[in-house]
């Protein structure tokens, strides 16, 4: 029997660069596990969306997708797919406000409230609102890492565990969604320069009172 929430669509893009980010992952059988935040599907394809062809060629793979999707860049590609709208996510990446960080505004949105968002929050010895866990498959999966600072709940400031986890679920139940801006840690880069030694040349024609070549002063380490 047909899902009768489960609707068919068309997507039709016109990607003019042939390096243009993909960043769509499948499950295998076709369906969207995670959209990466600087994928060019970015707000057009969801998580647990069915893909069913890329310019008609059946996909189901992430391999799948992205060889169907090269093949025609630059150029137009049209995905065609189904989706089931129990709940859709999508996430945008911002401006970080600290160094080393990424941060990130994910909206999840449901058919019914009542819905788990499929994370637990802690707060940390320095104040943070943290995310703890996230289950595997939950609506937060796709984008929400154990480890990520909670700022925000609908874009207001969250400083506290129960405050958060209050107006995550209020939201959820009154209006079928909720958007968390969260700040994530990411590795930092070390910048390892060889130190280089500058040494004027001497001048063949420049000899000491002693017949030895001068020695420079001008010779220096650069930090």
């Amino acid at each position: 029997m047909a899902d009768i929430n489960r609707k068919k669509g068309l997507a039709k893009m016109d990607i003019q660069s042939k390096n243009a980010p993909i960043g769509v992952e499948l499950d295998g059988k076709g369906k969207v596990k995670k959209i990466q935040p600087s994928s060019s599907f970015l707000g057009i394809l969801f998580t647990n969306d069915i893909i069913i062809s890329v310019n008609d060629k059946p996909v189901q793979t992430t391999a799948d997708f992205f060889n169907a999707v090269k093949k025609h860049v630059p150029g137009k590609i049209n995905v065609s797919y189904e989706r089931d709208h129990q709940y859709t996510t999508s996430c945008k990446k911002l401006e970080p406000i600290h160094p080393n960080t990424e941060m990130y505004e994910v909206d999840l949105a449901w058919r019914s409230g009542g819905t788990r968002i499929g994370m637990l929050i802690h707060r940390d010895f320095e104040g943070h609102v943290v995310v703890a866990v996230v289950e595997d498959g939950g609506a937060a999966s796709s984008y929400v890492k154990p480890g990520d600072h909670l700022l925000k709940v609908n874009k207001l400031e969250v400083t506290d565990r129960e405050k958060a986890r209050t107006l995550i679920m209020k939201s959820i139940n009154d209006d079928k969604k909720v958007s968390i801006t969260i700040e994530r840690t990411v590795a930092q880069k070390s910048l390892m320069i060889a130190p280089s030694v500058i040494v004027d040349p001497v001048k063949s024609d420049e000899k000491s009172a002693n017949g030895d070549p001068p020695k420079s002063d001008t010779g220096k380490v650069e930090e």
